[in-house]
């Protein structure tokens, strides 16, 4: 068995690591993240856990842990983690968490079509979810965009103004803020 791991680990899971990677061009987006593939091979289930970090577009795999198990324990529970960031969509490095008693807020946003939001900043660390429709999120202060849709996790920009705009269809979006109860979570120029 251990033969098989360290093929399974090394052969197959590194080479769909990076195939997933490129396909989804996460390099470009994140600096670091985690992915948890599962490989199956004679009956037996490999749960395989990598923690990459991207720097350029060197990809490192600081760690990769095997965990062997029944199908029928796997199928209990399933996990994916949609985000683990440092740094937001446009590299900006997240420095720390407010001070005082911490807050999650989490809230859901319905954007009609065709809509331009105002320009914002957010003191607080957040994310976003898409559940449906797409969006174009700008900076302001040099016009770098991304564009955002369905199943699409956002880890948002900090301190730095910024808008959304939609396209012809509603998006339908959740975001994920880690403030305090004296902090807003949205600022707007001059409010």
């Amino acid at each position: 068995m251990p033969g098989l791991v360290s093929r399974l680990t090394v052969g197959r899971g590194l080479f769909l690591l990076m195939n997933i990677v490129e396909f989804f061009g996460l390099l470009k987006i994140l600096d670091s993240f985690s992915l948890r593939v599962l490989v199956k091979h004679e009956g037996v289930s490999l749960m395989l856990n990598f923690c990459v970090r991207s720097l350029g577009t060197v990809l490192l795999i600081s760690g990769a842990t095997v965990m062997a198990g029944t199908s029928a324990e796997q199928k209990k529970v399933e996990v994916l983690t949609l985000l683990k960031a440092t740094r937001s969509w446009d590299g900006g490095r997240y420095l720390k968490y407010p001070e005082g008693q911490p807050e999650v807020s989490i809230l859901r946003y319905k954007v009609a079509p065709n809509t331009e939001l105002p320009w914002h900043s957010h003191p607080v660390i957040n994310a976003a979810y898409v559940i449906s429709g797409h969006i174009t999120v700008t900076r302001k202060k040099d016009g770098k965009a991304i564009v955002i849709g369905p199943g699409d996790v956002l880890p948002e920009m900090v301190g730095t103004l910024h808008r959304g705009q939609t396209g012809d269809e509603t998006v339908d979006l959740i975001v994920f803020y880690a403030g305090t109860p004296s902090l807003p979570l949205v600022v707007k120029p001059g409010a």
